[in-house]
């Protein structure tokens, strides 16, 4: 379960602009993040849902 005390609220940044976008790279252009941040933010939200 997660903790939502320590939960990243980047990483829902992240996921809202990746489900509006549908593309990686468009939601690194709105966050100003390169595609490889919003990889590793994605691989984060992975193990946080195991």
């Amino acid at each position: 379960m997660v903790n939502v005390r320590t939960l990243d609220l980047n990483l829902l940044r992240t996921f809202d602009a990746l489900m509006e976008d549908g593309s990686v790279r468009r939601a690194g252009l709105r966050l100003g993040v390169t595609q490889s941040a919003i990889s590793h933010d994605l691989s984060e939200l992975e193990r946080l849902a195991e």
